[in-house]
């Protein structure tokens, strides 16, 4: 006898259509019902609201968004995918706000987000750490060892700061310094002296900016000292990769490091690049453990560490916070009281986390901010003349490599919190022109984001307040104020150094422009601003110094490219430029498709 008959099998064939579309059906209820639910709350705030169905708190749809590109060209309701990418300040700028006003909603199911394009706004959301913290979600990248300055909030973050700072100090600088000089020189060599002739795509330039930022940070952070053609082969037994290679690995590949650090999967479910990141991930671990073991024992037997590097810093700082606590636990076991302080020194884990972070959070920010200075500086052969000006003044004929770093810096470049805090003219350098201009128009970082503390807090953005809930996020656009016409004028869209220049009608003295509170927030602000500020600063202007000290930069018109004149290799290098996208940090998408050519003077 037949389990089923025709009728009965002829129906459960129907019901499979049905079973397989109630968890989409489900879903999508779902979805509906959050996304209703976010928007009413979002009206109690009482401005403009943009509705979009996806957004970047929906993992999955990040991986999958550059399928459906197709959808930004459909008239009127193509709006919203521009608006689910976390980094479309970096193509919209102020445009947006022209229409909504400096502050608006995008309501997706997964939250709710205010972006502000306030200046005082802006300022408020990075100085205020306590009211404003970071959302843990966004952070948790720099998390894959422990915690660390960049991740946490509160106390916490007081904590890891009192041993954060002394770590970045004058001999690192020196440091950093000398090893950016050393690392150019070499990298300018190779290139130059290849049968290429000095002819470099973008991407040439970018992989080796990033084996150069590599190399600085193995030597300023951890004291391991590499030459640039040389570093990515010295493999030692038991591991996979060099030091740096490991790193850079790490570091170029840092999606993959964040998706699979701690997937656990049995082997015969794993590929090549799962294997790969993971051993990666293993190696750096075991590196970086094994300096904190070093330069401890080093500090502990009277060694005083490696001085110069961040790691030994960071070690002596952290042993001086445990003898500190050690003490204090003595006098409080003798005197019967003052029991229940907080552990003033990092664990461990803790100074394994705040290395990686070190390493993740300057490796793409400043050999980034070199990479789009190069084509504004081939373009713009007057501005390479105009420093070139400075470099001899400074340098002469002597050779940059040479160099004093406590003599010829300090006429170089100078500490942007002295830029924007003191209120009258200052020595300037042409160098810190470019680097200001670059970061304002191509800063590593389109937007930041905060939540509101306790249970919600309120925000001034022009001239209302706004009370903004817990759970909400508030993001400053960045480049939305850095270019806003308001604040930058009618080129508020143009690569103009000069713009930070103020000349004194009466005596002709030129000065730096000291931009109105919150109008720059290249290295953020506060006290949370950017601990490797001048340690950005001093690699920007050695490798710029190396570089335009001995060579000259110009437009190469790729033959292979179509490219028939200097025009058309200008072209090439804006288009390359515009056409960024935002990974991690902001990075050209097809810097391949143009180059300049490096002439000797």
């Amino acid at each position: 006898m037949a389990l089923f008959n025709g009728d009965s099998s002829s129906k459960i064939l129907n019901l499979i259509p049905q079973l397989l579309a109630f968890p989409v059906v489900f879903l999508f209820l779902r979805r509906t019902y959050k996304l209703v639910r976010n928007y009413i709350e979002a009206r109690k705030l009482g401005i403009p609201i943009l509705v979009i169905p996806v957004s970047w708190h929906d993992r999955e749809w990040l991986l999958v968004r550059h399928l459906f590109k197709w959808i930004d060209s459909i008239p009127v309701l193509g709006y919203w995918y521009r608006y689910s990418y976390i980094g479309w300040p970096l193509r919209l700028r102020f445009k947006p706000h022209e229409k909504y006003g400096d502050a608006f909603a995008i309501v997706a199911p997964n939250g709710v987000l205010i972006q502000v394009n306030d200046p005082q706004a802006g300022t408020v959301l990075q100085r205020d750490y306590k009211t404003w913290t970071k959302p843990a979600s966004l952070y948790d990248i720099f998390d894959l060892y422990g915690k660390n300055v960049v991740s946490v909030n509160g106390e916490d973050w007081q904590r890891h700061r009192r041993i954060v700072n002394p770590a970045f100090r004058e001999q690192n600088y020196k440091m950093v310094w000398e090893e950016s000089l050393r690392q150019a020189d070499q990298m300018l060599d190779l290139r130059t002296g290849s049968t290429d002739g000095g002819k470099v795509t973008l991407a040439d330039i970018y992989t080796d900016f990033h084996l150069l930022a590599v190399h600085v940070l193995s030597a300023a952070e951890l004291g391991r000292l590499h030459d640039f053609s040389s570093g990515l082969q010295e493999v030692p037994e038991g591991k996979t990769k060099s030091f740096s290679g490991t790193l850079n690995f790490m570091l170029m590949n840092i999606i993959p490091v964040v998706v699979f650090g701690k997937m656990k999967l049995p082997h015969f479910l794993t590929w090549s690049k799962f294997r790969e990141t993971q051993a990666a991930i293993r190696d750096l671990g075991e590196y970086l453990a094994e300096t904190i073991a070093y330069t401890r024992a080093t500090t502990q037997s009277g060694g005083g560490g490696r001085h110069a590097d961040i790691a030994s810093a960071l070690i002596e700082a952290d042993e001086a916070a445990k003898r500190d606590d050690q003490q204090h636990a003595g006098k409080s076991l003798g005197g019967g009281g003052g029991g229940g302080k907080r552990q003033n020194y990092l664990s461990d884990t803790e100074l394994l986390g705040n290395l990686y972070a070190f390493n993740v959070a300057g490796f793409d920010t400043t050999a980034g901010t070199l990479c789009y200075a190069i084509p504004f500086l081939a373009v713009n052969s007057h501005i390479q003349e105009w420093v070139g000006e400075e470099i001899d003044a400074v340098f002469g004929s002597t050779p940059p490599l040479s160099s004093d770093y406590e003599s010829t810096f300090p006429r170089l470049t100078r500490c942007l919190a002295i830029m924007v805090l003191r209120q009258q003219p200052l020595t300037f350098s042409f160098f810190s022109l470019i680097q200001y201009e670059t970061l304002r128009l191509w800063g590593p970082l389109p937007e930041m984001s905060r939540f509101a503390g306790g249970e919600g807090q309120r925000l001034r953005v022009g001239d209302r307040d706004l009370f903004v809930p817990k759970g909400v996020y508030v993001s400053t656009n960045f480049f939305g104020i850095h270019t806003d016409p308001r604040h930058w004028g009618a080129t508020s869209l143009e690569w103009k150094p000069e713009r930070w220049i103020v000349k004194d009608p009466e005596t002709g003295v030129e000065s730096i422009r000291t931009p109105t509170g919150g109008t720059f927030l290249g290295w953020s602000y506060g006290p949370r601003v950017c601990p490797g500020k001048k340690f950005s600063q001093v690699e920007f202007a050695a490798v710029l110094v190396t570089l335009l000290h001995r060579f000259r930069l110009k437009p190469w018109a790729i033959p292979e490219r179509g490219m028939e004149s200097e025009d058309d290799a200008r072209d090439a290098l804006m288009h390359a430029v515009d056409d960024s996208q935002f990974a991690f940090t902001t990075k050209m998408a097809s810097p391949e498709k143009a180059g300049v050519v490096i002439v000797p003077r």
